[in-house]
């Protein structure tokens, strides 16, 4: 995530627009504009924000969902950062890395989901919008998925 090459191209205007969209339409939060990246109302909750701003990205956050644009698709990431986090926290990431199956270490920054939509060249613009909204609708699915199992475990 932190390091993504962001600029002020097309591409950039038209995914930030869209996530702009998303977060009035109430399905992620989205705060800065000519970011890729977004958190949600669920994942905050259940992951909040630290006090201090000392994660993995030197934020508060402790979670990211972050987009990359790699040859001619557009790809979605969710991402835990595991510095400077609380017991809590530490319990909550351990409930999700083990309903995926993955591997429990110290880490600064775990991916525990990506996935990729090709973008047609024939209606370029329309085609990444589409596949910012496809992503983050997978996205969102998947993350209900996982709190549902990462809840169970933790009762």
């Amino acid at each position: 995530f932190e390091n993504v090459n962001i600029d002020n191209s097309a591409d950039s205007e038209i995914i930030c627009r869209e996530l702009q969209q998303l977060s009035s339409e109430g399905k992620i939060i989205y705060g800065e504009s000519n970011r890729w990246s977004f958190s949600t109302k669920e994942m905050d909750e259940f992951l909040p924000a630290l006090i201090d701003a000392n994660s993995s990205w030197g934020t508060n956050y402790v979670y990211w969902y972050w987009f990359e644009k790699y040859e001619d698709a557009l790809v979605i990431h969710f991402e835990l950062g595991g510095w400077n986090t609380t017991e809590e926290h530490k319990k909550h990431m351990s409930a999700l890395i083990e309903v995926l199956g993955k591997k429990q270490d110290d880490f600064r920054f775990k991916r525990l989901y990506y996935k990729k939509v090709k973008l047609s060249q024939d209606d370029y613009e329309e085609s990444l919008k589409k596949a910012v909204r496809t992503l983050v609708d997978n996205a969102i699915k998947n993350e209900t998925m996982l709190l549902n199992k990462a809840k169970e475990l933790l009762n």
